[in-house]
């Protein structure tokens, strides 16, 4: 992660965060859909959710952000300096 404007951990962090909604997509369809004792089965995915998914959901969605942010942002200044030119006349000493 030497430059921000690649977007890599931005792509990371999206496929953590997309695999993470696979996995629960999985555990709801246990919830729902389990064969046996429908009580400890609905017992372990909400307490899958509440322990384990919830906490790590909100994890990811933040780092995915955060790191969106600082993509769009690096590239923004990047643009910015890529406009301007490279002389000023500022750069000039007024005497």
């Amino acid at each position: 992660y030497t430059d921000p404007r690649t977007g890599n951990v931005m792509v990371f962090t999206l496929a953590m965060l997309v695999e993470l909604v696979l996995s629960m997509g999985l555990a709801l369809e246990v919830y729902f859909r389990g064969v046996g004792d429908r009580i400890s089965i609905m017992n372990h995915t909400r307490d899958d959710f509440k322990f384990r998914d919830g906490a790590s959901f909100v994890l990811y969605a933040a780092a995915f952000i955060v790191s969106a942010v600082q993509c769009v942002q690096a590239r923004q200044s990047f643009d910015q300096q890529k406009d301007r030119s490279i002389w000023d006349l500022y750069d000039l000493p007024m005497t």
